[in-house]
């Protein structure tokens, strides 16, 4: 599907065409991502192919790729990243990328598109809001360093809390997971994607992330007692990890884990701002 779209008549009408591509090659996606996301570009081939599973929409001018947008679809849709390079901004493309998503909502009867956007971001929110986003709560990203200790955890930190992969749990300690966390579970798809499982001792269960080993980074990152067992559970990720690899990114709504975060000395990547909006079905 591509739409010849006319946005933003200045001295001449600049003609843009967006389409549903899912087979964007990888050296100009990520060419436009590096521009749009010098803080956290998707470099990782395996990262992109799992974006193509999802809705790519690109914004093309004279053949050239000069943005897109990033949208997965299950029960409900979420926003991963509209992207436009700095040139093209201000001149509709970014709406435009948002009404495309919503109206493949209605057309699905997908009743709710979720994002989340840096709260220094000002006018990413406004526009947002303009299309009857709302705030929901915030969402955090840390950078956690990985010291890779071996042996018990002494001292501070005395109880010994480490991450199995969902392969390696015993059938009770699967028996006894929260029913909520079964969309992490599904997406364990090793080497590159883990459902973690924190477990305390042999049989208690102090939370659970999604890890993208190639990131690196979890999202979602569950723990139910950060204050007590957050720099153990961090260190022992690092055995899914490549030797080279010293940071992982933990994303996370919720603030007892930022201030835990904190606590550790943990460097605060983004403060994110959760937004979400209702698709009302079309007349």
């Amino acid at each position: 599907m591509t739409l010849s779209e006319n946005l933003k008549p200045e001295k001449y009408i600049l003609k843009f065409e967006i389409s549903l591509e899912p087979e964007i090659g990888y050296e100009e996606f990520i060419s436009v991502d590096k521009k749009c996301f010098p803080g956290e570009p998707l470099t990782s081939m395996e990262i992109f192919n799992e974006c193509r599973k999802d809705k790519i929409w690109t914004v093309r001018f004279n053949g050239k790729l000069v943005g897109y947008s990033h949208v997965s679809v299950k029960d409900t849709a979420h926003i991963h990243r509209i992207a436009v390079v700095e040139q093209f901004r201000k001149k509709g493309i970014a709406g435009r990328l948002i009404e495309i998503a919503v109206d493949m909502c209605r057309k699905h009867s997908i009743q709710t598109i979720t994002l989340a956007v840096q709260k220094d971001n000002e006018e990413a929110i406004r526009l947002y809001k303009k299309y009857d986003f709302e705030e929901i709560g915030d969402l955090y990203q840390f950078v956690a360093p990985i010291h890779r200790r071996t042996g018990a955890v002494t001292g501070k930190y005395p109880l010994r809390t480490r991450a199995l992969s969902i392969g390696d749990l015993s059938e009770t300690l699967r028996s006894i997971l929260p029913s909520e966390w079964d969309y992490i579970v599904e997406q364990h798809a090793p080497p590159h994607k883990f459902a973690l499982i924190f477990v305390e001792g042999e049989s208690t269960v102090k939370g659970i992330c999604r890890l993208v080993a190639d990131m690196p980074g979890c999202k979602p990152f569950i723990l139910l007692e950060p204050h007590i067992h957050l720099p153990a559970v961090v260190d022992s990720i690092g055995s899914y990890l490549k030797p080279s690899q010293g940071d992982i990114l933990l994303t996370f709504p919720d603030e007892s884990i930022a201030r835990a975060c904190q606590k550790a000395g943990f460097k605060l990547q983004y403060e994110m701002v959760r937004m979400e909006k209702e698709i009302t079905p079309s007349s």
